[in-house]
């Protein structure tokens, strides 16, 4: 019961970071930041939303089977469900991801996509170089 009152915390608050981002981006530095309306490569979010929310929901359920088998796997899991609610609840409150970090030789991203791929490199790492930690 602890361990999942402690990853629902932490994704809790990696959102709540990513989001008060956001929220001061926009309220003091709105000429530096973006709204993507747009998909996973330029797709409209309609086209997409059922893949978004499957995805999500498969993502939470690997937290859930992962936390009982082994948690080596949590940190990075969480990295990714929190980056993804983030960037959901960005288009579902103001119709697009806001993406405020530009650093001009790459697509603008925020802390979320950060988190995303943070989280998804690490654990691709796990599965693939740690064979130890498999159970």
């Amino acid at each position: 019961m602890q361990r999942k009152i402690s990853i629902a915390g932490g994704t809790a608050l990696l959102i709540l970071f990513d989001q008060i981002s956001k929220i001061f981006v926009l309220k003091f530095f709105s000429s530096s930041a973006s709204l993507n309306s747009y998909g996973v490569f330029g797709a409209k979010f309609g086209f997409l939303d059922y893949r978004l929310i499957a995805f999500l929901g498969l993502v939470l359920v690997a937290i859930f089977y992962f936390s009982q088998k082994n948690k080596i796997y949590l940190n990075p899991i969480i990295l990714i469900a929190a980056g993804g609610l983030s960037n959901l609840i960005d288009r579902f409150v103001r119709g697009g991801v806001v993406d405020f970090i530009d650093l001009k030789f790459w697509p603008s991203f925020n802390f979320a996509d950060a988190m995303v791929t943070i989280g998804a490199i690490w654990l691709i790492y796990l599965l693939v170089f740690k064979k130890e930690f498999r159970t």
